[in-house]
């Protein structure tokens, strides 16, 4: 199913495979650093990676499955509003909640990527569960309607069906009013409580709300953080919206950029039929090296053994990209200038949106 939708959005592209350079993978469940996920008795973190890494690495030079929260917090430290924090949690609020944690300025995972897992929050009073803000504020007004507490000309009355979003409820949402009030302050209880656990924990600066509805929820963060300066011992975080919206289609927009040496190699070594035939030193965001090992002719397997050593040295896929395109341009004499005008162009085509139905997003770098 992941190479038909790559494929398929290939094909619209006027691309093929052969123009890969990377895959992104972004799923609702645990992921470890080497793109596995656990056990799962319901089966559901199972039937969402199954296998994604190495199904993907047998076709692909590099790949990169990561838990969607995880990836959240890797936009929002780059580009949203954790940019220059160092200690933060990004928590995805919609259907379910789930989040990402950046301590000491490094993504945290966990053994086996739970780190971020908020199923704890069943054995929290006031809590319940991992249910994120939007699916309790459709059930809320849902029941509300069916119950007939929502009077003749309020604005909810205009909402039925697949209409009842959290998007649209919370839109009509105001503090204050006798109707939608209530659910305000029931949300706002909530998430304070979640993110006094998060802040108890983590002892984060910074708790960023992300998703789709996070641009409707200023009366419930405001409200959140009224707890939170009440309940916690430690200095609070902050808790503010994330204003990267719920889906991520700037990546639609092409990112150009010279993608680093190593994928240009192995990209030319794949098109040309033969594996690299020497060592290559690796440089990952912490400063760190290692060598990957030689691979010779008929070394396939050898390839795929070293890319568990690939993704350690190169640390953060998307990250690094950016950072030495970034770094690059601002650096560089007049000279390079000139020879990375000429250089392999890297493009970012997004693929797919996380939705109720697909909750899997996937991202394609090709030349």
């Amino acid at each position: 199913d992941a190479l038909r939708v790559i494929d398929a959005v290939l094909a619209q592209a006027g691309r093929s495979r052969d123009d890969v350079v990377a895959v992104g993978v972004g799923i609702p469940a645990p992921v470890d650093r080497h793109g596995r996920t656990p056990a799962h008795e319901p089966g559901f973190w199972q039937h969402m990676n199954a296998g994604l890494q190495g199904a993907l690495e047998e076709v692909f030079p590099a790949v990169r499955v990561e838990n969607d929260a995880a990836l959240a917090a890797l936009a929002e430290g780059s580009l949203g509003a954790a940019r220059g924090r160092d200690q933060f949690v990004a928590m995805l609020s919609g259907r379910r909640l789930g989040s990402g944690v950046v301590l000491e300025g490094r993504l945290v995972r966990g053994a086996h990527g739970g780190v971020g897992e908020l199923e704890a929050l069943t054995y929290v009073a006031d809590v319940g569960g991992a249910w994120g803000l939007g699916d309790l504020a459709e059930k809320w007004v849902r029941a509300a309607l069916e119950a007939g507490r929502v009077p003749a000309g309020h604005p909810w009355t205009r909402l039925s069906g697949a209409g009842i979003t959290a998007e649209a409820v919370l839109a009509a949402a105001r503090p204050g009013d006798p109707v939608s009030g209530p659910l305000l302050e029931d949300l706002g209880a909530k998430l304070g409580v979640i993110c006094s656990v998060l802040a108890r924990f983590y002892d984060p600066e910074t708790i960023v709300v992300c998703g789709a509805m996070a641009g409707s929820l200023a009366p419930i963060i405001e409200l959140a953080q009224r707890r939170v300066d009440k309940d916690v011992e430690l200095p609070p975080p902050a808790i503010v919206a994330s204003g990267l919206g719920g889906d991520v289609r700037w990546l639609a927009r092409r990112t150009r950029g010279a993608p680093p040496r190593w994928v240009r190699r192995r990209l030319v070594a794949r098109r040309s039929g033969r594996p690299p035939t020497c060592g290559e030193c690796l440089r990952g965001p912490e400063g760190r090296t290692a060598r990957a090992p030689a691979l010779r002719t008929g070394g396939r397997e050898r390839l795929r053994r070293s890319q568990g050593q690939l993704r350690q040295a190169t640390g953060e896929l998307l990250p690094p990209l950016r950072r030495r395109v970034a770094s690059r341009g601002s650096t560089m004499s007049r000279a390079s200038s000139r020879a990375a005008a000429t250089a392999p162009k890297l493009s970012l085509i997004h693929i797919s949106e996380p939705t109720r139905r697909t909750p899997i997003s996937y991202a394609v770098f090709c030349l």
